[in-house]
């Protein structure tokens, strides 16, 4: 943000000012007797004005210009989607500018997923696509929607390939070749 400031003066005749050192980002115009620049670091910083117009004494003063950080209000600039699946690990971090420090909260969470500090972690149970609103609070707040959807599991369960019933090829027909040849009954053809 650029910094100007006037000097002004009274006095007999034609005044002037001048000054002392100024930092690096400071420039001095001594027709308009105006201090002028844009601050590159914060601080206070001195100024000596010195008044003149050939009569004794000269008038000093000391102009103190102080320089404050700018505060930003955060902005979160983390993704705004995210994916996972049932029953394995998720991690998604929340990201923001803007002036330290920054705070963060979540609406809801899907099940098996918790927030902690700025990331959201855990082992996702159930399938959907959440919504998810993020805020991010320090000098001010900023909150945006995260679309987080959970997939299932590729490896879910399935019927297991050694069972039978009935009339199958699984132990239960090994069984009844048995008991057929142990009757003489091992001449049937028996297929599968």
């Amino acid at each position: 943000m650029a910094f100007s400031y006037t000097v002004t003066t009274i006095g007999t005749g034609t005044v002037s000012v001048t000054t002392g050192t100024l930092p690096a980002w400071l420039s001095y115009n001594a027709t308009t007797k105006t201090l002028s620049g844009i601050p590159t670091a914060t601080g206070p910083f001195p100024i000596t004005l010195t008044a003149s117009n050939g009569f004794a004494p000269n008038a000093t003063q000391t102009l103190t210009i102080t320089v404050s950080a700018v505060s930003l209000p955060p902005v979160i600039t983390s993704p705004l989607t995210a994916g996972g699946t049932v029953g394995q690990a998720l991690t998604y971090t929340i990201t923001a500018s803007g002036t330290s420090p920054i705070g963060f909260t979540t609406s809801t969470l899907p099940s098996g997923l918790t927030l902690s500090g700025a990331t959201i972690s855990g082992t996702p149970t159930a399938t959907g696509t959440f919504n998810i609103t993020l805020t991010a609070t320090g000098v001010g707040t900023d909150s945006k929607i995260l679309v987080l959807t959970i997939a299932a599991s590729s490896g879910g369960a399935s019927s297991s390939e050694g069972s039978s019933s009935g009339g199958g090829c699984g132990n239960g027909s090994v069984l009844g070749m048995v008991l057929l040849l142990a009757l003489g009954l091992g001449r049937r053809q028996l297929s599968c």
